[in-house]
């Protein structure tokens, strides 16, 4: 049952990868922090962003929430 789940998981994952991808029109990995910020800030030029100390756009839970509440949506491309 775990390997079944595993599989399906696994699945979910790399059909969410292509839908972003598709979104932000480059390969992103969704795990870097960096590259969600440079995404959603810099080139989508969602407001509200706002950068750390090193630089980078701030992509912590925070930041995200207020995106989701100021009522931000993406493009869906997988329904």
């Amino acid at each position: 049952m775990l390997s079944q789940l595993s599989n399906d998981f696994g699945k979910k994952q790399a059909a969410l990868e292509q839908q972003i991808n598709k979104i932000a029109g480059t390969q992103v990995n969704p795990g870097s922090p960096k590259q969600l910020g440079d995404i959603l800030f810099g080139q989508m030029g969602l407001p509200g962003g706002t950068k750390t100390k090193t630089g980078q756009w701030s992509t912590g839970a925070r930041a995200l929430e207020e995106l989701a509440e100021q009522g931000h949506k993406l493009p869906q491309v997988i329904p």
